[in-house]
C-alpha cells in the first residue's frame, strides 16, 4: 500500500513539474518581450510579408484621406506603385526594425489584454491584430517626399504625419471557443511557480512515504516520466493543427484580403517556429535531468540491496 501511494505521489510530482515547465514557457510567450522579438525580427525579410504589406498599407493610407475626396482611377496605379516603393524602402531602412518590433510588442500586450477580457466575460473573442502604425507612418513620409514628382501632392498634403493602422490576422484560435481556450491556458500558466512548489512537496512526500527499498524505483518512475515527456516534445513538434499551415507564395498585386491572409500565414509560421524552439530548449534539459533522476533511483536501489544483503 505504501509503495502504491508513494508511486502515485511521484507520478503527481512529475506531472506537476511538466505542467510547471510548460506553464513557464506559455507565461514567457505571453508576458515577455524576448519571444515577440524572435517572432517579429524575421518577418520584414519574408517574401510573403513584402508582398502583403504594400496593399495593406495602401488601404490604410487611403483610409486617412478626408471623406468625399475620391482618388481618380488614373492615379490608382501610380499610388499603388508609390506605396510599394515607399514600403520597400521603409523595410530596408535602419529605423524600421526597432519601430516594427515595438509595434509587434504593443500588439502582443493588446492581445493579452483581450484574452483577459475574454476570461473575465467582458468580450467573447480575442482577435489577433497586428499594428502597422510605424510602417504606415514611415510610408506616408516617403510618399510625401516624392509626391509632387508623381503628381500625388494633392493627396499627400492632407495625410496626417502619424498614421494609426492595424490589420486583423486570420489565425486559428481567434474564434469564440479558441479565444476561451487560449485565455484559460494563459491564465493558468501564471501559476507555474505554485505548480513547481507543489511538485517538490509531492516528491518529498513520495520518498517519505515509500519503504526504504522502494525509494529508488519510485524516484526512477518520476525521472522516467520526465524523459518520456521530453522525448515526445523532441519527436513531435507543435504544428499548425488540423488546418495544415501553408504560407502562400506571393503573387503580383494581392488584394487586401489576400494580403492579410499572406501576413497571417507568415506570422503563424513564425509563432510555430518560436514555440517549437522554446519547447526544444525546455525538453533537452528535462531529458538530461530525467535521465539523471532515473540513474539516481537505480543507484539508490542497488545501494539499498547491498546493504540489506550485508
Amino acid at each position: 500500500m505504501r509503495t502504491a501511494v508513494s508511486t502515485l505521489l511521484m507520478i503527481l510530482a512529475s506531472l506537476l513539474v511538466l505542467g510547471a515547465v510548460t506553464g513557464s514557457l506559455v507565461d514567457r510567450l505571453a508576458h515577455t518581450e524576448g519571444p515577440t522579438r524572435d517572432i517579429a525580427a524575421s518577418l520584414p525579410h519574408d517574401d510573403a510579408v513584402r508582398a502583403a504589406l504594400p496593399p495593406l498599407v495602401l488601404h490604410r493610407i487611403l483610409d486617412q484621406l478626408p471623406e468625399g475626396m475620391p482618388v481618380p482611377v488614373a492615379l490608382d496605379g501610380v499610388l499603388e506603385r508609390a506605396s510599394d516603393t515607399a514600403v520597400t524602402a521603409v523595410l530596408d531602412s535602419a529605423r524600421f526594425q526597432p519601430a516594427w518590433i515595438a509595434s509587434v510588442e504593443e500588439s502582443r500586450r493588446a492581445y493579452v489584454d483581450r484574452l483577459e477580457d475574454v476570461r473575465a466575460g467582458r468580450a467573447e473573442t480575442a482577435p489577433a491584430v497586428l499594428e502597422l502604425g510605424p510602417l504606415a507612418t514611415q510610408g506616408v513620409t516617403r510618399l510625401k517626399d516624392g509626391a509632387d514628382a508623381l503628381g500625388l501632392g494633392m493627396f499627400a498634403g492632407v495625410l496626417p504625419a502619424d498614421v494609426e493602422a492595424s490589420v486583423q490576422l486570420d489565425l486559428q484560435g481567434t474564434d469564440q471557443a479558441g479565444s476561451q481556450r487560449i485565455a484559460t491556458v494563459v491564465w493558468a500558466a501564471g501559476f507555474w511557480g505554485w505548480a513547481l512548489v507543489l511538485a517538490v512537496v509531492a516528491a518529498l512526500a513520495a520518498l517519505w512515504c515509500a519503504r526504504p527499498r522502494a525509494r529508488g524505483p519510485v524516484l526512477a518512475v518520476g525521472g522516467l516520466l520526465t524523459c518520456i515527456w521530453a522525448i515526445v516534445l523532441l519527436t513531435h513538434p507543435w504544428s499548425a493543427g488540423p488546418g495544415d499551415l501553408t504560407v502562400a507564395q506571393p503573387g503580383a498585386g494581392p488584394s487586401v484580403s489576400e494580403a492579410a491572409q499572406l501576413l497571417g500565414d507568415a506570422v503563424r509560421a513564425n509563432v510555430i517556429r518560436v514555440v517549437n524552439d522554446q519547447l526544444e530548449s525546455a525538453a533537452v534539459p528535462c531529458l538530461i535531468g530525467g535521465g539523471i533522476v532515473v540513474v539516481a533511483g537505480v543507484v539508490i536501489r542497488l545501494i539499498e540491496d547491498r546493504r540489506r544483503n550485508g
